[in-house]
């Protein structure tokens, strides 16, 4: 499916990684349907930056809903990001985001991963209540395949 030399030392260690968890996905060589896939969850994505998720992360990267680090982030590194599958061409987005110590977290700031490339179960995670509309938009993501 992937070959050593097509990618960076960096790049084919991160999908080593990726598919020992059997998460690579090359979508480049998918169909037309999964690529309108792909590009409606990352419409939907974008549309979760204007949810008030009430996360309220401080220096040393807590929240208010969690006494540990990384808040609902903790088993990012072990799942590589929650994804269910990872598209091929969001390799050169996220391998510069990886951490082999904490994953896509950052301390102080929370995901690293722009939204729209963020996996269905990142961005349909809420500590808090939210509005009919943003539920259902919650509810369309969660249903995507990434």
């Amino acid at each position: 499916m992937f070959k050593k030399e097509d990618f960076t030392e960096a790049e084919w260690n991160f999908i080593k990684k990726a598919n020992k968890l059997n998460l690579m996905w090359d979508n480049t060589k998918d169909s037309l349907q999964s690529e309108n896939g792909l590009r409606a969850h990352m419409i939907l994505a974008l549309e979760t930056e204007n949810i008030d998720f009430k996360c309220n992360i401080n220096k040393k990267g807590l929240c208010r809903y969690y006494t540990t680090n990384k808040c609902c982030c903790h088993s990012c590194l072990n799942s590589i990001g929650h994804y269910y599958k990872i598209p091929k061409s969001f390799l050169k987005i996220l391998v510069p985001l990886w951490s082999d110590v904490d994953g896509f977290w950052e301390y102080g700031i929370g995901c690293k991963i722009p939204r729209k490339y963020r996996s269905g179960r990142c961005l349909a995670h809420s500590c808090t209540e939210l509005t009919n509309k943003d539920k259902t938009i919650i509810l369309a993501l969660s249903q995507r395949f990434i």
